[in-house]
């Protein structure tokens, strides 16, 4: 009787340890393919969202469009999540870029807009045009002398697609600028502004 119970708990722990170590490797190639399925996730998010950015500029800025088009909007426009890079302007553009020549938008005044160079009325038409000529998922907002660096700017954005969901989050982002002892702050147009697709639709 003794011998039965003494051999009963040998096959016993034998089958426990053979049990345990099936769970461990187990989970353990479990956890390994939940790592690769949140990286091939976060890869098929971060390629297929896009984003398209809005210049506020004019035509007399037209130097300035034709640097920062060879400093980095030429490298950004290859970008698989770029959607497209606009240039919103009071009058047209005459130049011999192909890219600026095709991509500028003659804006359509807002009545009583006394903003300088016509910022506000550059800004709606930008945002309709974001809302109904593109299905982007992000829109970000320039002037025409901000820089972008390209490089990190794919970090920046591989981060804000895996956080955010354009589609349900109302998110806007920016450089917030603070007035009377912190009373008062707006987020400053002049270094970028990115909105959610959600945010600008509601």
């Amino acid at each position: 009787m003794i011998y039965v119970n003494i051999r009963t708990l040998i096959v016993s722990i034998i089958l426990n340890s053979l049990l345990l170590a099936f769970y461990y490797w187990g989970g353990m190639k479990m956890a390994r393919i939940n790592d690769n399925l949140n990286s091939i996730s976060t890869q098929y998010i971060f390629y297929n969202q896009k984003i398209y950015i809005a210049i506020m500029t004019d035509s007399k800025r037209l130097p300035q469009l034709e640097m920062i088009y060879d400093a980095w909007i030429s490298n950004f426009i290859k970008k698989s999540y770029c959607e497209g890079v606009k240039f919103y302007v009071r009058n047209p553009i005459n130049t011999s870029n192909n890219y600026i020549k095709e991509n500028f938008v003659c804006i359509k005044k807002l009545d009583g807009d006394t903003s300088r160079d016509n910022l506000i009325s550059k800004l709606h038409n930008a945002i309709s045009d974001f809302i109904y000529k593109t299905r982007a998922d992000w829109f970000l907002r320039l002037c025409d002398d901000s820089f972008v660096n390209v490089k990190s700017f794919g970090r920046f954005y591989s981060e804000l697609a895996q956080t955010a969901n354009p589609h349900t989050d109302r998110l806007i982002q920016g450089n917030c600028i603070y007035k009377n002892r912190r009373t008062i702050y707006y987020i400053q147009g002049g270094s970028g502004i990115i909105f959610s697709r959600f945010s600008v639709i509601n």
